[in-house]
């Protein structure tokens, strides 16, 4: 006959066993995004990628602060020589060198023959000076040398002890000046000359007292190797009067003295070589 109507829903039964899991059911629908989880750990470095293509240069970067000076690097290899330059103009003449060592000495040269004998000056005439044959004087600006042994004969009237060898000159007449000339062009600088001889470094006169006068104050001007030159400053020449010598010298100063006891004056000029 017909299905009779439901009837009312009894108690629940006791659970039954768990049947076998069905077969997975077709994908649902997504569901909306749950709320974000918490961060996990770190996962493990994945394997390196493949190196990607090089971007576009940046912009160059500001400068950065000099960095410290690195170590000296190794001396590079010598460079090839280089071309000859050419030969540049000749310069001035430096001055003088020093003095080489003295060589040795030579092998002594053989003797030559005697010459004629000379005369032995000495200097003004003395009336108290002893001369001998062959000793030449000056006497009032005239040279005599003597040809017999004499004291006090005056030689410009003792013919008999003296000859006449040199003639004081007249003074003669100055000459009328010419007129100059037009100046010349300059010539070119010529080599340096040879070193010249002793310069006058001082001169001056001095009085003789009691046969002796001394000559200090002169400086550099008169040293041990200076030359002195002396003459006395009278023509008129008293009988006790002698021969100029000077019996010392340096650092500027020199002694003079003449076998004489009155007041002279003399004059002297110093060279130094």
């Amino acid at each position: 006959g017909p299905q009779g109507p439901v009837g009312s829903t009894g108690a629940a039964g006791a659970t039954g066993a768990i049947g076998p899991q069905g077969a997975v059911g077709n994908t649902g629908a997504a569901g909306a995004t749950g709320a974000i989880g918490p961060q996990g750990p770190v996962g493990n470095t994945g394997a390196t990628g493949t190196t990607g293509a090089i971007g576009p240069q940046g912009p160059v970067g500001s400068t950065g602060a000099a960095g410290a000076t690195g170590a000296i690097g190794p001396q590079g290899p010598v460079g090839s020589t280089g071309a000859t330059g050419t030969t540049g103009a000749i310069g001035p003449q430096g001055p003088a060198g020093a003095a080489g060592a003295a060589g040795s000495t030579g092998a002594t040269g053989a003797t030559g023959a005697t010459g004629a004998v000379g005369m032995t000056w000495r200097n003004v005439w003395s009336a108290a000076t002893a001369y001998a044959i062959r000793d030449a004087v000056d006497y009032s600006g005239s040279t005599y040398v003597c040809v017999a042994a004499s004291t006090n004969d005056q030689p410009d009237v003792a013919t008999a002890f003296w000859n006449l060898v040199a003639q004081k000159g007249a003074t003669g007449t100055n000459g009328t000046n010419g007129t100059n000339g037009t100046d010349g062009a300059t010539g070119a600088a010529g080599p340096q000359g040879p070193a010249g001889v002793a310069g006058v470094a001082v001169k001056g006169s001095g009085t003789l007292v009691a046969g002796t006068a001394t000559i200090s104050g002169l400086g550099a001007s008169v040293t041990a190797t200076s030359i002195i030159m002396l003459t006395y400053k009278t023509t008129i020449f008293p009988s006790n009067i002698g021969p100029l010598i000077v019996t010392s010298q340096g650092a500027g100063t020199f002694t003079v003295t003449a076998p004489n006891s009155s007041t002279q004056v003399f004059n002297y000029m110093v060279l130094n070589p």
